[in-house]
């Protein structure tokens, strides 16, 4: 798998060459949009941690996307690319961070 080119939106926004992007809209939330769809997913300030980690983002037990899509599940095939989009914009964004199963 090639890694994508990503690109700095804004200081809180990161598009990825194939049109996805990741925004963090506040201290609580980080949002992934795929075309029609959305996933918002909960986060938190980690404070103090020994791991270095300066953000917790919760990760649901199934991830489903955001409304009008709310009863579809992000296939097992999907969310390993999601996270890793997420993930990789977050460090571009500079935070440090570590994905938490609720």
């Amino acid at each position: 798998m090639t890694l994508e080119r990503l690109e700095l939106a804004s200081n809180s926004a990161v598009l990825g060459e194939r049109g996805w992007s990741v925004k963090v809209p506040d201290i609580h939330r980080v949002v992934y949009r795929d075309l029609d769809r959305s996933l918002t997913l909960e986060i938190e300030g980690a404070g103090s941690s020994a791991a270095n980690v300066d953000w917790n983002i919760y990760i649901p037990t199934v991830p489903r996307w955001d409304r009008p899509f709310e009863l579809e599940i992000i296939s097992h095939e999907t969310w390993p690319l999601v996270k890793d989009r997420i993930s990789r914009s977050l460090q571009l964004l500079k935070m440090k961070h570590a994905f938490i199963n609720t």
